[in-house]
């Protein structure tokens, strides 16, 4: 079976933990050569102001500039514990998806009790 998969879905999921809304992309990977077999990835989408040092050092800018970005860091690990998810697995899209969201749920369970 071939190592390759190619994107088929994605889903967009917001969540409340620690009283703010956070923002998480769901994408749902298909092997290329097998489509029984699927594997997903989860994004945490964050927005961060960035102030670049240099360019407001060198330019002596009476106004600085900056910037508000949104980046999406990888989150795959920290949220999914079943490792079969994140290399591959015989399982239905829907099923896979329920795993994720469950997993997710899970982890935002724990990390509100620490």
């Amino acid at each position: 079976m071939s190592k390759l998969y190619k994107l088929i879905n994605t889903y967009e999921l917001n969540k409340k933990f620690d009283d703010n809304i956070t923002s998480l992309r769901i994408e749902i990977f298909e092997n290329v050569s097998n489509s029984q077999y699927k594997q997903a990835r989860v994004w945490g989408i964050r927005s961060y102001d960035l102030y670049p040092t240099f360019v407001n050092l060198v330019n002596n800018v009476d106004k600085p500039i900056h910037s508000s970005d949104l980046l999406s860091i990888n989150i795959t690990n920290l949220v999914i514990d079943d490792l079969t998810i994140v290399e591959g697995k015989k399982i239905d899209e829907n099923e896979l998806l329920e795993n994720v969201i469950e997993s997710i749920n899970k982890t935002i369970d724990v990390l509100s009790k620490l």
